[in-house]
């Protein structure tokens, strides 16, 4: 029976303390056939010379490819070269630089698999920076189950995402939808809409992958929590996430065929963005929003909300 080619990216940046175990996880695969790309992002570390070497002796029946970029293109510029470039699958894993895919995990999705699907993707067990199994990290399936009746437009709106690191792409998708902008930061949410829109998406009840959970990521959950500087880099953070985001939902809107409800919600979230950038970061003023529905009364409440902020953070300065 033929099987289709499928390619593993292992997407790493700054990975040289986890690499080795992502590495293992990699070349372990079950599944033929299966070309392996380690693309690392220009890290300033030695990860792209620890995969160098792990790899140089290997005589298994995997195809192995590498890359180095030259300077960081940032996630969503890295990725879509390697899956628009590099990847000559019919299908694409994905993997990060600090996880662990288990021996089956490849051999396990494509018996899942179905070229009307736009993606899948599974379970995890979460593991700490020693590697120490966590209880109930990152394993919450009911949040990635999708209602009777939602519409890819509903999915835009809750937010719904893939697990980044455990996605499995549906290659004629994510060609007929194209790459992604270099701004985007969360590709997970991106490829979640299209990939529903393209013709389904599978979660698979099953932890396929040593999901890696570090110190800094757990803290970031507690939105009012630590410093006041530390509130304002959050703010910051997910307010450039939203951008990127509505950024490129407004590229995909002729495209997916979308309603003006939606660019509305579009230009809503691209207006909360600009005002949480023009109040806690570098942003500038932006007067041409000044014409949109709500305006007003969006900045005006962020304006009196901000001594709250201010003052809660520096009590526990």
């Amino acid at each position: 029976m033929n099987r289709p080619l499928v390619s593993m990216t292992v997407i790493c940046y700054k990975a040289e303390k986890y690499i080795r175990e992502a590495i293992a996880g990699a070349l372990a695969q079950t599944y033929s056939p299966l070309e392996i790309i380690f693309s690392d992002d220009a890290s300033p570390d030695e990860t792209y010379s620890i995969i160098e070497e792990a790899v140089r002796d290997y005589k298994g029946p995997h195809r192995i490819v590498l890359n180095r970029n030259p300077t960081n293109m940032g996630i969503g510029a890295h990725v879509s070269k390697v899956w628009f470039e590099i990847a000559k699958g019919d299908w694409i894993i994905v993997s990060a630089g600090d996880d662990v895919s288990l021996p089956h995990r490849v051999e396990r999705i494509m018996q899942e698999a179905d070229i009307r699907l736009g993606a899948l993707h599974h379970s995890v067990t979460g593991i700490d920076e020693q590697s120490r199994v966590l209880p109930n990290v990152e394993n919450r399936d009911s949040q990635h189950e999708i209602a009777p009746g939602e519409t890819f437009e509903d999915l835009i709106r809750r937010g719904y995402w893939l697990k980044g690191a455990t996605m499995c792409l549906n290659m004629d998708m994510l060609r007929r939808y194209g790459p992604l902008d270099k701004t985007v930061v969360n590709e997970d949410n991106i490829l979640g809409y299209r990939a529903f829109h393209y013709g389904g998406v599978k979660f698979i009840h099953e932890p396929l992958m040593l999901y890696r959970v570090h110190a800094e990521s757990i803290s970031n959950k507690y939105y009012l929590k630590g410093s006041y500087l530390e509130f304002k880099n959050r703010i910051i953070q997910y307010a450039k996430s939203k951008l990127s985001i509505a950024g490129q939902v407004k590229k995909d809107y002729s495209t997916m065929n979308m309603s003006t409800n939606m660019l509305l919600w579009i230009r809503s979230q691209i207006q909360n963005s600009l005002i949480d950038l023009c109040l806690f970061g570098d942003g500038k003023f932006q007067m041409d929003f000044l014409l949109l529905p709500g305006y007003y009364k969006k900045f005006l409440k962020k304006i009196f909300m901000f001594p709250y902020w201010y003052f809660i953070h520096k009590k526990a300065d």
